[in-house]
């Protein structure tokens, strides 16, 4: 009775660790492609950066009557994530300062644009 509670424990232990194993392969492999491909790649983040700078030049100078100076541009190290973040000042006032944060998966769609001092 030992021995067969214990072969099926075993049996038990094996699954759970292919199945841990799969899990851990899968999610390494999603870590992999989504660093590899997609708006934040090596070979998209120039296209992405340049797409997102003009969407938030162009949102602030229309929705908010300013005209921006881009400092900063950059994006969540979040799994999975599409926010880019903008920083930077009003044209020819480095006090006032502006952030602002693009989807770039919802067609570079701003979620949030503030102007401060």
């Amino acid at each position: 009775m030992w021995v067969i509670l214990m072969k099926k424990g075993f049996k038990l232990a094996v699954k759970l660790s292919l199945t841990a194993f799969a899990l851990f392969t899968l999610f390494f492999a999603l870590i992999i492609y989504t660093q590899e491909t997609g708006p934040f790649s090596n070979s998209e983040w120039p296209y992405t950066c340049d797409k997102t700078e003009n969407v938030a030049v162009n949102y602030f100078k229309k929705e908010k009557n300013v005209d921006i100076v881009i400092t900063n541009t950059g994006f969540s190290s979040e799994l999975l994530g599409s926010d880019v973040y903008i920083e930077g000042h009003i044209k020819n006032n480095k006090q006032k300062k502006i952030k602002a944060t693009v989807d770039s998966i919802d067609n570079y769609k701003i979620k949030e644009a503030i102007v401060f001092n």
